[in-house]
This record gives C-alpha cells, structure tokens and sequence, in this order.
C-alpha cells in the first residue's frame, strides 16, 4: 500500500494530487489538519465519485490517533490507515451508492442511516459495528470502542 504523510494538508504539493474531485482539506484529520495519504483508498474513492457521477461529501476520512481518541473512535478504525470513509447521503440512494462502491473495491460497509451516512472502507469491518451505527441512529454517544 502506497501511503504518504504530511503533517498538515497545507504540505502536501499541489503536482502530487490527483484526485481532481477531492481537496487534500477534505480528507485531512477534522481535528488535526494531519493527512495519511492513503493511495489505493482514494482511488477507490475516486472510481467511486467517477461512477455515481455526482459530488461524494465526504464527512470523515483519515483520523489521527489523538483525534480519533478524541471523538471516541475504535482502536484499530479504518479511518487511522486513511482507508475509510464517511460520505454523507444527501444526494445519494443508499442502495446504489453502496453497489457502485462494490462494484470499485469497497469491502466494508456499515448499515446505512437512509439520507444521512454510509461508511465505506477497503476492508470489512466486524459484525460489532453495526450495532454501533444504531447506537448513533438514536442519538446515543457510543460507550466504548467495538472490538
């Protein structure tokens, strides 16, 4: 897997770039401004914004560790190798967004809150996670990491 990191997203050189329809600001750490570029994920993500042929809104992508402590995330989340992605569903059905996403590589998926958001990462992701994204549906903060 081709990764690189930058301490800030400000870093990275505009001619290493090349996912025209994502920023480095947009998949940058929210808490950090660190970036892990994470190659195979964000052409994936690419392939996946090519096919549905409308803008993805990515809410969350790489966490660094302290963020990802921060916001409560599982210790081994996708999200800290740069390989995960929560993409908002304003402008998506649920159910096309997640064939297309099968369709270029995606593998794990959470189960979707209709209209709001689905998780996409390069691997699969345990059965615990599910019961996550519940917890999250009723608006309840997640007690601890899923295992």
């Amino acid at each position: 897997m081709t990764t690189t990191f930058h301490r800030h997203w400000r870093d990275v050189p505009e001619s290493a770039w090349r996912w025209p329809n994502f920023s480095p600001a947009e998949i940058a750490c929210r808490g950090t401004g660190k970036l892990l570029n994470n190659e195979p994920a964000l052409d994936k993500l690419q392939a996946l914004r090519d096919r549905l042929g409308k803008p993805l809104i990515v809410r969350s992508a790489y966490r660094s560790p302290e963020h990802n402590r921060a916001v409560g995330g599982a210790t081994r989340s996708k999200h800290l190798d740069g390989a995960a992605f929560d993409i908002a569903m304003a402008n998506h059905d649920p159910v096309a967004f997640e064939a297309a996403a099968r369709e270029v590589g995606f593998r794990g998926f959470l189960d979707p809150i209709p209209e709001v958001l689905v998780y996409v990462a390069l691997t699969a992701w345990v059965l615990g996670m599910v019961g996550l994204l519940r917890r999250i549906r009723a608006g309840l903060r997640r007690p601890r990491a899923p295992l």
